[in-house]
């Protein structure tokens, strides 16, 4: 399959450098004027939603993981920690996810926020690597905006595309790696929902099984050193807690997700209505994905697709996510390029549109016009979508 042209690659990195010299001096302006820990305006801590993560180890390590999924406890605990902010913390993942992140509560505040951004762009990297992307492409999505946003508000969003990717990638013919990291997934698993058709098609039947075989295990050993009243909590409160916000919180946290939910909410004002028509569309795209799946040319088409519709499906999907889309867009562009001309042309404006699609969706989401979920299936049908591609007659026939 044809790579994007050297110049476009580059534009992406040129553009990505620029973007980074920017959200520096933005960073810094606000680490100048911070009180200690937390921002001048007192809403969040430096490093945004990693408090959440921190509380979460450190309450670990103290033995006090009970309180990990009680709202109230858990936003208490935070204050503790950095001061007093006015923000709301939860820590959204389900019990597994504690085996992992509590060895961050074993350093400082910073130097902890600091290893978890290099975990995250290291896993990153890796997936993409493994992905087939070359060190320019890599260096594309290390400085894209949604990844520099992963950085600014201590999101997980690197360290579980990283994961993706390597669950999509063929390499080794993806059957150990694959499956390791798709079990991982399971304490993201609004992003893994596609891989099993790509695993069924494929026939990884290893991967599957090792998928399930990992899954299980952390299922089991968080049970076993947290207790099963953690998992209780999670459900009952946690996620209750989430599902209550994302259909009633208004002001700036509207203007970070660019999904069809949201949009729905921003242009009715009604959570009900809006969740009803993402249903639709989210169903639409889910039989689109698995047809286009099944017929895809090439495995870098599959995995486009399912990227692509893993993006389009997810209700609460935030800005600081979009690498998804980034990587769905690249892999599916390379294809379009023997069609040459204007569907060419087009393919590149879909790539810059997922691309731009984190800063963008903040400023036309607080304006009302969100168009989000026009890129999103923008992307998906590049990656779909086969071109005609003309043959030129041998000379002289």
């Amino acid at each position: 399959m044809q790579r994007l042209p050297t110049y476009f690659r580059v534009l992406l990195v040129v553009m990505g450098l620029i973007h980074l010299g920017r959200m520096a001096t933005f960073v810094s302006s606000l680490l100048s004027k911070a009180n200690g820990l937390v921002y001048a305006d007192g809403f969040n801590p430096v490093g945004g939603d990693f408090i959440n993560l921190f509380a979460a180890a450190r309450l670990v390590i103290s033995g006090q993981a009970d309180a990990i999924y009680v709202p109230e406890r858990f936003a208490a605990f935070e204050q503790t920690l950095v001061g007093a902010f006015t923000g709301i913390g939860v820590w959204v993942y389900p019990p597994p996810s504690l085996l992992l992140v509590w060895p961050f509560g074993l350093f400082g505040y910073v130097p902890g926020l600091l290893s978890w951004s290099a975990l995250g762009l290291a896993v990153l990297a890796f997936g993409a690597w493994r992905m087939g992307f070359k060190p320019i492409e890599i260096l594309t999505l290390v400085l894209a905006p949604a990844t520099i946003s992963v950085l600014v508000t201590g999101q997980t969003s690197n360290l579980f595309l990283g994961l993706l990717l390597v669950a999509l990638s063929t390499r080794d013919g993806g059957r150990w790696a694959g499956g390791v990291a798709a079990g991982f997934l399971t304490l993201k698993p609004q992003l893994g929902f596609a891989l099993p058709v790509i695993f069924l098609l494929r026939r990884q039947w290893g991967a599957i099984l090792l998928a399930i075989v990992v899954a299980l295990a952390l299922a089991v050993m968080s049970g076993a050193v947290f207790g099963v009243d953690v998992w209780r909590s999670y459900v009952s409160d946690t996620l209750a807690f989430l599902s209550a916000g994302e259909r009633g919180n208004t002001g700036p946290f509207m203007a970070l997700e660019p999904s069809v939910f949201m949009a729905g909410r921003i242009l009715t004002g009604d959570a009900g209505l809006a969740l009803l028509v993402h249903g639709i569309v989210a169903a639409a795209a889910v039989v689109y994905a698995v047809w286009r799946q099944v017929g895809a040319r090439t495995p870098d088409q599959q995995a486009a697709v399912a990227l692509a519709a893993t993006v389009l499906i997810t209700p609460y999907f935030h800005s600081y996510d979009g690498g998804l889309l980034l990587c769905a867009a690249l892999l599916a562009a390379r294809h379009w390029e023997a069609a040459g001309g204007l569907p060419r042309l087009l393919s590149y404006f879909v790539v810059l549109g997922a691309w731009l699609l984190p800063d963008a969706t903040q400023v036309l989401n607080e304006v009302g016009l969100p168009i989000g979920p026009l890129i999103m299936i923008a992307v998906l049908l590049l990656a779909g979508e086969t071109p005609r591609v003309r043959v030129s007659a041998p000379a002289g026939s």
